[in-house]
């Protein structure tokens, strides 16, 4: 009953017009109306998704609508980052999806369904470097913190934003959309370790039907925006991250896939459904000689 539940799910998500869908839920979200309204919708939205107050930098009242809550930063100390410099942290807030080794140029998404580095990445030139290497994806739901931070330090040096589908990316959408991460809006950063052999991490921010926008903080673009194509650029001069440090935001949850060259990083033991935060561990830089 339920697999038939996301299948009727499913069928009406590919029926709506989702890119419109995913601008009018960003308008809505950033309205401000009659201040009371507004504020209200922010109170109505913390108790239904039960976000832990306690760990906002701000009170709830100073959020003038939904865009700023979604946007919001946490109080200092609340999200210890490893100090280890071997220490490669959870990008974000969220819950464990697929991860492990990476089968020549295959993910698994889910149980039956899998897709390829070449699709995720934008091509197999970008993907070459990632065969046989390790990923981890992390999906963040709407109750969650919702920026990304850099699960490394280092330099990001690239820019590369394909447009896309807008599928959800809840479960119900991970079990029955084959494909889903590389076939809906992403924005990938490429951060380049500051190491000899300086391997690079691909942080791959997934867009959704409820994402208004994913943002940076090294460029002005954002997406989901009317008429954009596929855009890739350098960064220069590169702009250097610390470890933990804020990389980009999500106008609402979504996913993140992070993608690590061969005999880069061992992970962590980690299992589906596992909750993490920002700066906890998940592996470990492999030495390289």
């Amino acid at each position: 009953m339920a697999d038939m539940n996301d299948r009727l799910y499913m069928l009406l998500m590919s029926l709506l017009p989702r890119k419109r869908v995913g601008r009018m839920i960003g308008a809505l979200a950033g309205w401000t109306g009659t201040n009371p309204l507004s504020r209200w919708m922010v109170r109505r939205f913390a108790r239904r998704y039960q976000v832990d107050l306690s760990e906002l930098a701000v009170p709830l009242e100073e959020f003038p609508n939904l865009a700023s809550f979604f946007t919001r930063r946490l109080a200092p100390g609340v999200r210890p980052v490893d100090p280890d410099p071997r220490a490669v942290v959870s990008p974000v807030d969220g819950i464990v999806g697929a991860h492990g080794r990476i089968a020549h140029n295959v993910c698994l998404q889910a149980k039956n369904i899998r897709y390829t580095i070449d699709e995720l990445l934008g091509g197999r030139q970008d993907a070459l470097p990632y065969y046989d290497g390790t990923y981890v994806t992390l999906y963040l739901s709407p109750r969650h913190y919702h920026w990304i931070h850099a699960p490394v330090e280092g330099d990001v040096i690239r820019y590369h934003h394909i447009p896309g589908h807008l599928f959800p990316v809840n479960p119900a959408a991970v079990g029955h959309v084959h494909g889903l991460f590389a076939v809906n809006e992403r924005v990938i950063s490429t951060i380049r370790l500051n190491q000899p052999g300086s391997p690079e991490v691909k942080v791959v921010k997934v867009g959704a039907i409820g994402v208004g926008k994913i943002r940076v903080v090294y460029s002005e673009r954002t997406t989901n925006r009317p008429g954009q194509f596929e855009r890739e650029e350098r960064i220069t001069p590169p702009y250097h991250i610390d470890k933990g440090a804020m990389l980009a935001t999500f106008e609402l949850g979504s996913t993140v896939v992070l993608v690590f060259p061969k005999r880069m990083v061992e992970l962590v033991p980690m299992k589906p459904g596992m909750e993490l935060k920002v700066g906890q561990r998940i592996g470990t830089l492999i030495a390289r000689e």
